[in-house]
């Protein structure tokens, strides 16, 4: 039985069509042999990226600001006011926000803000899910 498998831009220097298959083929081994798949996707169409079960998000600095189900991912960064415009690749999108642009210090200096900003708000969303409830009487330590 494999317990991961782990792919590197396994789509890189294919076609649309052909990354789709290999896409997909990866999550029909990862559901019927009940194993995780771990890949890296550079730039996926965004049929290729609707078949993601989860995705993380990095920053520059390999700072996580978006890990959970795929589904989710629009409507946590709409709800930072970063909303993925219609008929846009939210892949690409997503990219966009993240990276930084270096061509002028005011357009760098922006950049860097709003990807610390995301980084924050994702620190912040972190400590909220994992903070035990309010009132409960069990620590991680007794679980």
């Amino acid at each position: 039985s494999i317990g991961c498998i782990v792919a590197d831009e396994p789509t890189t220097g294919l076609d649309v069509f052909q990354a789709g298959r290999v896409v997909s083929s990866l999550a029909d081994l990862a559901s019927e042999r009940r194993t995780a798949v771990v890949c890296s996707l550079h730039a996926p169409r965004s049929s290729v990226f609707a078949m993601l079960d989860d995705v993380l998000l990095m920053s520059p600095g390999g700072r996580v600001v978006f890990l959970g189900p795929g589904e989710d991912i629009a409507s946590y960064f709409a709800n930072l006011n970063y909303a993925c415009p219609s008929f846009h690749n939210p892949a690409d999108f997503l990219v966009d926000l993240v990276s930084v642009d270096t061509s002028s210090k005011e357009d760098e200096a922006e950049d860097v803000a709003r990807v610390k900003s995301l980084q924050r708000a994702w620190d912040d969303h972190e400590a909220s899910t994992l903070a035990p409830a309010a009132g409960s009487k069990t620590s991680a330590g007794e679980a």
